[in-house]
């Protein structure tokens, strides 16, 4: 049985998720993004790894699960991250505004919204989305032998 479990301030050590690796990102990135998806683990509650590369261009290599965060707050974590490292960049001590909502405050507003004329003027349209088939993903099928860790490509985001 899966269950959703948010560890205590303090339970998760920096070692636990940080690897400093002395080498650049161009001679070791493909093999490091490998061993940090490979750390990634949600049995365990291992959903976020990041590495180093000391050498060279300071680079910060990310993987985050999906169950760690959604695709609109990765675009927030990745602004703070390119604010942050232009700060550094330009010799400013780093700072962010805490910004949070919490769970509870999070889905009150989402039921508050779903009652909202907006929301219920797009109803029609996600049942109808809903009653349709499911489309393909891709052009085939994965494939176990095909589709593998070696074969993945890679996104870079860069700011």
């Amino acid at each position: 049985e899966y269950r959703l479990t948010t560890r205590p301030p303090g339970a998760v050590q920096a070692g636990d998720v940080l690897t400093v690796v002395d080498a650049s990102a161009q001679d070791a990135l493909s093999a490091e993004v490998v061993a940090a998806l490979d750390r990634i683990d949600p049995a365990t509650g291992s959903l976020v790894q990041a590495v180093v590369f000391t050498q060279g261009p300071p680079t910060l290599l990310l993987c985050v699960h999906h169950l760690a965060t959604d695709v609109v707050s990765w675009y927030v974590i990745v602004g703070a991250l390119a604010q942050l490292a232009g700060e550094i960049d330009t010799g400013i001590t780093p700072s962010l505004t805490a910004e949070y909502t919490t769970y509870r405050q999070w889905t009150r507003s989402l039921h508050e919204r779903s009652h909202s004329d907006d929301i219920a003027a797009q109803r029609d349209y996600w049942v109808r989305q809903l009653c349709a088939p499911d489309p393909l993903l891709g052009s085939r099928l994965a494939d176990p032998a095909r589709d593998t860790w070696a074969s993945l490509r890679l996104t870079d985001v860069v700011t």
